[in-house]
């Protein structure tokens, strides 16, 4: 079973009501439910799940994250707080972040089974401390360059950064990266 995270972490948001962050977002008109695992959000695209850690709020829904790539969506509402939307979807191979303050896409990156989708601003913190030499072994490198060539091994590690780089921005917010052990949210 490959793992699939699609989260939205919201700074300085933890006191807000969720209801009057839901209203900013345009998510009216939402039926509390049960409370779920963390892990039972993963796959979901229909429901919109809340919850909080720290000074953060959490909502997890695959449109919502999906759609903070676009230069035109809701979380660009939202001042005073920094924003980080997550796809992590081991099945397709999708992996990628949006960092948003005070309501201005600073960083946004996006691979698709190999292919950047998105690379919009400057390398964040957790980019610029991946080095290029410890993502493949040295045969293995070899072996990218032999059969994808120059280009094709610079994209290998670009995407491969990527992904690191996704996991690293999970770890800010929950301490621990997908497919490691999370502690329950509020």
């Amino acid at each position: 079973m490959s793992f699939i995270l699609n989260s939205i972490f919201i700074t300085n948001q933890a006191a807000a009501s969720s209801e009057k962050l839901l209203d900013t977002l345009g998510l009216t008109g939402l039926v509390s439910g049960a409370t779920v695992n963390f892990y039972d959000t993963n796959k979901q695209w229909d429901s919109v799940f809340i919850g909080s850690k720290g000074d953060c709020k959490i909502l997890c829904n695959g449109n919502l994250s999906l759609g903070a790539f676009e230069d035109d969506n809701p979380l660009l509402r939202l001042k005073d707080c920094e924003i980080a939307a997550v796809i992590w979807n081991e099945t397709v191979g999708n992996f990628g972040f949006c960092l948003i303050k005070n309501g201005k896409i600073e960083r946004k990156t996006m691979v698709i089974d190999g292919d950047i989708e998105h690379d919009y601003g400057q390398a964040i913190k957790e980019e610029l401390e991946i080095s290029d030499d410890e993502l493949f072994e040295p045969d293995e490198m070899e072996e990218i360059l032999e059969m994808e060539g120059r280009k094709g091994l610079e994209r290998m590690i670009k995407s491969e950064k990527i992904c690191r780089t996704t996991n690293n921005i999970v770890k800010r917010y929950l301490g621990a990266g997908p497919g490691q052990t999370h502690q329950n949210l509020t």
